[in-house]
């Protein structure tokens, strides 16, 4: 009986560290970054958000739409703003769009900056900084070549004006894609 119980045990501690080791087998793979305005080699970690995943076709006059996905970005800062993300192809090119409400105007000489990455190879890139459109209410759209589907984290940080440094500061709001 006794046996039997630490044969059990060792296969459970086998098997949890063979678990353990294969998720953290992105911090030994080779890194490698990719780039739309900024990049960098430190990740930042992304908390899970709702998310709604649609493959849709549609026809809008010329326009083909395809892998439509939609996420919420939830704020991970100050709990002031919340968001949604939205990625689809239209034309073969790939499109994000993101909409905030409730967030809080960036202060005097910040702004903030939407971001998109993967952890495996890593990669991180700067979409761009979002618009304000009325109180609360920060947009985005952007639109590449690129197909950047691979990258399921996105994020909002607060960057000043003009910065120089690749490394985005904390994020105030974030989501996840299913990959």
């Amino acid at each position: 009986m006794l046996l039997t119980l630490i044969i059990v045990l060792l296969v459970v501690v086998i098997l949890g560290g063979g678990y353990y080791l294969y998720s953290q087998k992105g911090d030994t793979d080779t890194k490698t970054t990719t780039n739309a305005s900024k990049v960098s080699d430190e990740a930042d970690e992304s908390e899970d958000a709702d998310i709604e995943d649609e493959d849709a076709e549609e026809e809008d006059g010329e326009e083909t739409v395809t892998n439509l996905e939609s996420v919420s970005l939830s704020n991970v800062k100050d709990g002031k703003g919340i968001g949604t993300a939205e990625r689809k192809k239209v034309d073969g090119k790939y499109t994000l769009t993101m909409n905030t409400k409730e967030l809080p105007d960036a202060p005097e000489n910040f702004e903030y900056q939407a971001w998109i990455e993967k952890k495996v190879p890593f990669s991180r890139v700067n979409v761009g900084k979002l618009t304000k459109e009325k109180d609360g209410v920060f947009n985005l759209e952007f639109s590449s070549g690129t197909d950047y589907s691979a990258h399921p984290f996105v994020y909002v940080t607060l960057e000043p004006v003009n910065d120089t440094n690749d490394d985005p500061n904390d994020q105030v709001l974030s989501g996840r894609f299913a990959l």
